[in-house]
């Protein structure tokens, strides 16, 4: 019994971690600076054409949800 105990434990201290992990990644994403990542983009930095394609989709969903 107290095996199993110990990995329920287990179990929900790695869920809570996971759920930490992808909650700073949304809330950095979603704070970047735009106008710093159009400028990046428009010089011709492929991981601002990415970032701003990515933010660009996410907007859509959000606004236009399909049916």
């Amino acid at each position: 019994m107290v095996g199993a105990d110990f990995g329920i434990v287990i179990g929900i201290v790695i869920c809570v971690l996971f759920s930490g992990y992808f909650s700073a990644w949304e809330t950095a994403f979603t704070t970047l600076n735009r106008i710093r990542m159009k400028t990046a983009a428009e010089s011709g930095r492929e991981y601002a054409v990415l970032r701003l394609r990515l933010l660009f989709q996410r907007i859509m969903i959000k606004c236009c949800p399909r049916f």
